[in-house]
């Protein structure tokens, strides 16, 4: 495939839906473990909401009101 800017490259396709008569298993976390989960984003999201870090200036999917 023949892409502007980037020239030549090799491409892929993966179907994205899943086949019929297929059953994905069910992926369930213990409490203890999905409540590790969770402190764990708030520890990483602590200082951006009490304003002691801010995102970066040039990253495009935060507004900054």
């Amino acid at each position: 495939m023949q892409i502007e800017d980037l020239g030549t490259t090799q491409t892929w396709y993966m179907e994205l839906q899943q086949p019929a008569g297929v059953d994905l298993p069910q992926v369930r976390l213990s409490p203890a473990r999905r409540i590790a989960r969770h402190l764990g984003l708030i520890k990483r999201s602590l200082p951006y909401l009490l304003g002691r870090r801010q995102a970066c200036s040039e990253f495009r999917n935060v507004q900054l009101d």
